[in-house]
């Protein structure tokens, strides 16, 4: 049984008519003067609206744990999963990824937003990632491909950046198999990879 949700607009426009409800009653009431078989009957309405509130109240308290819920586990099983998930600009910009994701490029979450994910790739490979890339955003079609990663730490990255040539024991590449497709307006590519 779907549920429906109130939105605070929802919300508010049922409160504004109970309001406008209850001041033309008063006014009723006043004109005609107001009888004790009236305002009891007037009593009761108040109270199975009054029922009618805390039961919406109860049905949105509800909805509301149970989208908290769902939002656990949906940021359990994204952060957490065994493969890591990115989502990438056109250039190959990181715009979201996951920690598993971070993990595996060696480099804390934080500080991917932004950056380049073609940077983590060995150079003998970028031209294959950026052909993936091109099928993906310009062919609207999944692709796949391996690559080696680069496997280096965020302070030797700096260093190459800086000019100097990191230890070759240093920079050890690992293959890592990619399978990505386009979001659904075909702005953003979104990736899933392993190692």
């Amino acid at each position: 049984m779907k549920k429906e949700i109130l939105t605070s607009a929802t919300f508010t426009n049922v409160h504004n008519q109970t309001e406008h409800r209850l001041n033309e009653r008063r006014r009723e009431h006043r004109r005609a003067g107001s009888s004790p078989e009236e305002m009891h009957r007037m009593i009761h309405e108040m109270a199975i609206q009054k029922l009618e509130l805390e039961m919406q109240n109860e049905e949105l308290l509800q909805a509301r744990e149970e989208l908290k819920e769902g939002l656990e586990r949906f940021t359990r099983l994204y952060d957490f999963s065994p493969a890591g998930y990115v989502t990438l600009a056109y250039d190959s910009t990181i715009i979201e990824i996951n920690l598993t994701g971070a993990k595996i490029l060696g480099v804390e979450r934080s500080l991917l937003a932004g950056d380049r994910f073609g940077r983590f790739i060995t150079q003998n490979d970028l031209t294959i990632f950026n052909a993936l890339l091109d099928r993906v955003f310009k062919l609207k079609k999944p692709g796949s491909c391996e690559v080696a990663l680069m496997n280096c730490n965020a302070s030797q990255r700096e260093k190459e950046v800086d000019g100097a040539i990191p230890d070759q024991d240093s920079v050890k590449p690992r293959s890592l198999r990619i399978k990505a497709v386009a979001s659904e307006d075909g702005q953003e590519c979104l990736m899933v990879f392993l190692h």
